[in-house]
């Protein structure tokens, strides 16, 4: 599940859902249920991140099952979470923005305050879509403040660069887009690509408000080719090929519990029938 995980931070899904399955069985052989939710949770994440937004609801729907029944307040503040990404991408903002709450809510009763971070960061990329700059940069600083209080300098990161791009004009523009450039190169030295992608896409929507359209073609370019990189035509080909085979073993045992249970029902009925005809010859 760990290895998933960091699979997962590093932008190589198809890596990831090959542990998280791994994970998935080994779960499933010793009954946690526990265990059996974090990977459906995170298969969905993996689907979340590749614009598979069906898929990841399937698996986010199996997780939340799970979690419900074991009564995991974290767990469904988790899935509050994946929810609202998804709704972001399908563009649903309403749906996004009440599952985002529903999941600050319950951080907050937690007091887990990382997490607040991101679905602080989150509920301002849901106004900067609704183009509602003032709450967008209003929920940005909070995520910054909260960030730079637990120490997290990659979630101070992405704040600033969401605040970017929603600036049109500033005195200290030269220094603003230095920081950028810098914080996004830290990002690429750390791995996290998919940050580094939505680094670059909010450099071009920063150059766009301000007209600076080569600039903004630039970093367009830059963010195409990223996000291309990792969410191109082979991954998702790899991804349905691996969910197949996962699939296709899991529908083989079930075959064959199958089959175990008739020929245990099988042998029951006989021994029903023999005892019915014992008690007749008796009477």
């Amino acid at each position: 599940l760990n290895i998933g995980n960091s699979y997962l931070g590093l932008s190589d899904f198809k890596e990831a859902l090959k542990y998280y399955l791994e994970a998935l069985k080994g779960f499933e052989k010793i009954n946690n249920k526990k265990g059996e939710s974090y990977s459906y949770q995170n298969i969905a994440e993996c689907y979340i991140e590749l614009n598979r937004y069906s898929s990841a609801i399937a698996y986010i729907n199996k997780s939340i099952a799970l979690k419900k029944e074991m009564n995991d307040r974290r767990g469904l503040g988790n899935a509050e979470q994946s929810l609202g990404r998804i709704y972001m991408g399908l563009e649903d903002y309403e749906k996004a923005f009440s599952h985002y709450k529903k999941a600050l809510s319950i951080i907050q009763e937690l007091k887990l305050t990382n997490e607040e971070v991101k679905v602080n960061l989150n509920l301002g990329k849901i106004f900067t879509l609704k183009n509602d700059a003032g709450n967008a940069v209003t929920y940005f600083q909070r995520s910054k403040e909260l960030a730079q209080k637990l120490g997290d300098s990659s979630s101070v990161i992405m704040a600033d660069l969401e605040i970017l791009s929603l600036h049109e004009n500033t005195s200290k523009r030269q220094e603003i887009e230095s920081n950028a450039l810098v914080d996004i190169q830290t990002l690429k030295e750390t791995g996290a690509i998919s940050k580094q992608a939505a680094g670059y896409k909010n450099l071009a929507e920063y150059y766009t408000n301000i007209e600076q359209y080569d600039k903004a073609l630039r970093f367009t370019n830059l963010y195409n080719s990223l996000t291309d990189s990792i969410k191109n035509n082979e991954i998702q080909a790899q991804f349905k090929k691996i969910e197949e085979q996962f699939n296709k073993v899991n529908n083989e045992k079930q075959i064959q519990l199958l089959q175990k249970d008739q020929l245990i029902s099988s042998e029951k009925l006989k021994q029903q029938r023999s005892l019915v005809l014992l008690l007749c010859v008796i009477i």
